[in-house]
């Protein structure tokens, strides 16, 4: 999915239906890319109906990229699936947790 600006200086980016692990490496490229632009970004995680443990742990660490950046990020909305997948691994907290 495209990143779109929704705000001046905010971007989204929409995550696509399936992340199995072939998606993984071009995850991990186009969430690099959003991080350089250095700009609070939303992920729309609401299409997602398969995510892998690879993919889970792309997003993982560009939220930890992101939060040391300093970049506001909104993970939101999120389907059942990727919210399942997440739990199940026991990381939810991981995504939803604030910065001290």
């Amino acid at each position: 999915m495209a990143v779109e600006i929704i705000a001046l200086g905010h971007l989204s980016h929409g995550l696509d239906q399936v992340l199995d692990l072939r998606a993984a490496a071009g995850l991990k490229e186009r969430l690099l890319q959003l991080l350089g632009e250095g700009r609070p970004l939303t992920i729309d995680a609401s299409r997602v109906a398969r995510i892998s443990t690879a993919c889970i742990q792309v997003i993982i660490a560009f939220v930890i990229a992101a939060r040391h950046a300093g970049l506001p990020l909104t993970i939101a909305p999120t389907s059942t699936a990727f919210d399942a997948a997440f739990a199940g691994l026991g990381l939810d907290g991981v995504i939803s947790e604030r910065p001290a």
